[in-house]
């Protein structure tokens, strides 16, 4: 892994990102500004928010975090891996009243398979990109995918366990959240990596 040359207009940029990011989810959670936003589109701004924070903090943490991407082949990455993605943030949304719609029977059992789906799409598309890299950029996505499924399994281990003590009460759809976690912390733990090899 090439070791990324620190420009101050790549920094700039990666700090405008997050400033942005934190600008609009600052003005969606404002009570002044949240009356003029429909409430539909509050969890997407905040969200889009949360997002643009995340990936520029991350950005300034780890300049090389996107050097891992061959350049030639980023347009791929993005239509291989942003559908799925997009499409689960969108059935945690609206999977659940999906299926409140439908009735009882063999349809509603296949839209239940849905979330699952969705994820072999993303895993399908994840193997294609690791095919895309040489074997230092496919061991440390190996080691961060790793990690973050320990971590994402330890977490859901201790959820189960709290859930059958009493002490928390864990619904259905909180299954659904196991997926984002499981990204958010391959996401952190491969841009600590990254900032080592650099």
């Amino acid at each position: 892994m090439t070791r990324h040359p620190s420009f101050p207009k790549t920094r700039l940029l990666y700090a405008l990102l997050a400033a942005a990011g934190a600008l609009l989810l600052v003005a969606v959670l404002l009570p002044w500004s949240r009356a003029a936003v429909p409430d539909a589109l509050v969890p997407w701004l905040a969200g889009i928010g949360s997002a643009g924070l995340g990936a520029g903090l991350l950005l300034l943490w780890s300049p090389g975090l996107l050097d891992i991407y061959p350049r030639a082949s980023t347009l791929r990455i993005t239509l291989d891996v942003g559908p799925p993605v997009l499409l689960y943030a969108l059935a945690i949304d609206g999977w659940p009243g999906l299926l409140d719609k439908l009735p009882a029977g063999g349809l509603r059992i296949a839209a239940a398979f849905l979330p699952a789906l969705l994820v072999l799409w993303a895993c399908r598309a994840f193997v294609r990109y690791m095919r895309l890299l040489d074997e230092l950029q496919q061991r440390v996505e190996l080691v961060s995918i790793a990690l973050a499924a320990a971590l994402t399994c330890i977490l859901a281990a201790a959820a189960g366990g709290l859930h059958s003590a009493g002490a928390v009460q864990v619904t259905g759809k909180a299954c659904l959240w196991v997926f984002p976690l499981l990204l958010l912390a391959y996401s952190l733990i491969r841009a600590a990596l990254t900032r080592r090899y650099q």
